[in-house]
């Protein structure tokens, strides 16, 4: 038992880490929103994402696994450096947004214990301690720690046991999918497929991928290729399922408790902090805020790290998280540069919850756009040999192309007709 226990271990990384950091902050607003707002429709959401989320993530990782480059460098290698900035401006603009968003929220908690210290001199504390955290200590360590404070995350699932709910209606709900065909319940489903299926995902893992099992030495050895790849689709699909899992139960007590409280949207974060306190007490505060903090100081990394990855490619500057600040300065110097530029969205005064659930909805937008380009590389025989997308590999993947496409024309003509 503890032999196939250290093994799981063994295999979780890149996977597992990319599925914990997607339950960020945006993430849990945005299924918190979707659950106040009719959290029985939402419920078919995480089921249907699992298999979408996992082909789309395996995708991006196996094309770096193969080719030993990260998504913009095979981008720029295969179309040309135009098409790669532009892809580059479009991850910039999302993630920066994305970190300003998760870092307003992680603040505004602080804040409530601190509330002699503004909220913006909170976040730009935060973001040098986590920024000092990367340029000390390599990011797998810190990684790791985070990977256990992550069960706060659960507080959610165990919070089911505080709630009375009829199964049977919720199996129903969850199986048999009741789409509504409104502006409120597509803006939503848009925020849903975007926070889930997010670009920053796609590119973290392809370079943790590459960092990880080191596929730039070892990439023409077929064997070595073979196994793991292997093991990266059993790590991404714990990963994803981990993700989806807490995404459920989140739409699930979330929807119970705060409709039941007379709430049905969410305007401030004393409604999810509401939630938790609803079967925890006052401890629902602590748990909240330790969750918020733990998955803020994962994604940022993740988010800026992206960013700084993604331009290095661009102009082949040498990148890494495990490298020390005299070998890879650009690199660190773009990472500190990006949690900078975020901090200055404060001055468009954004509320938290409108800012983490249209990070999503931005999200859904441009994701499409980058689906189409990996497609066109993962069926390209030259750049991916044996490797290249199956039958079912490609469907799952047009199938989420297909749906944030019209979810997002849906939304702009709804928009337009108002």
């Amino acid at each position: 038992m503890i032999k196939k226990i250290k093994k799981i271990f063994k295999i979780l990384g890149p996977g597992l880490i990319t599925g914990a950091s997607d339950d960020d902050p945006s993430g849990i607003v945005t299924y918190s929103i979707a659950g106040a707002y009719n959290y029985k429709n939402f419920l078919w959401t995480p089921i249907f994402t699992l298999p979408l989320m996992y082909y789309i993530q395996e995708m991006c990782a196996r094309i770096a696994l193969v080719t030993g480059k990260g998504l913009i460098g095979i981008i720029k290698e295969k179309f040309n450096i135009l098409l790669g900035l532009f892809l580059f401006l479009l991850v910039l603009i999302s993630n920066s947004f994305n970190i300003y968003a998760d870092l307003y929220i992680t603040s505004y908690l602080l804040n409530k214990i601190l509330p002699f210290i503004p909220i913006w001199i909170i976040s730009l504390i935060f973001s040098l301690i986590i920024t000092i955290l990367i340029l000390l200590l390599p990011y797998k360590k810190i990684a790791n720690f985070l990977k256990v404070t992550t069960i706060f995350m659960c507080s959610y699932v165990f919070l089911v046991l505080f709630i009375k709910v009829n199964w049977l209606e919720i199996i129903k709900y969850s199986l048999i999918p009741k789409i509504l065909f409104n502006y409120d319940y597509f803006i939503i489903l848009l925020g849903i497929l975007g926070t889930t299926i997010s670009p920053y995902l796609f590119f973290w893992q392809a370079e943790e991928e590459i960092e990880e099992l080191h596929v730039k030495e070892k990439e023409h050895n077929k064997a070595y290729l073979k196994k793991e790849i292997k093991y990266m689709r059993e790590d991404t699909f714990i990963g994803m399922l981990f993700s989806n899992i807490l995404m459920f139960f989140i739409i699930l007590t979330n929807g119970f408790i705060l409709n039941s409280l007379g709430i049905y949207e969410i305007t401030k974060a004393e409604n999810l902090i509401d939630v938790l306190k609803f079967g925890y007490g006052d401890l629902g505060f602590l748990f909240f805020t330790i969750a918020i903090i733990s998955s803020t100081t994962l994604v940022i990394p993740v988010l800026a790290g992206g960013v700084a990855y993604s331009f290095c490619e661009l102009f082949n500057i040498p990148a890494s998280l495990d490298k020390s600040v005299k070998e890879s300065l650009p690199f660190y110097f773009l990472f500190f540069l990006i949690i900078l530029i975020s901090n200055l969205y404060f001055i468009f005064k954004i509320t938290p919850i409108n800012a983490l659930f249209y990070t999503a909805v931005i999200y859904g937008f441009i994701t499409p756009i980058l689906l189409f380009y990996f497609l066109k590389i993962a069926n390209d025989e030259k750049i991916m040999k044996e490797y290249k997308n199956n039958f079912i590999q490609n469907l799952f993947v047009y199938i989420v192309l297909s749906l944030t496409l019209i979810s997002s024309l849906v939304l702009l003509f709804s928009i337009f007709k108002k």
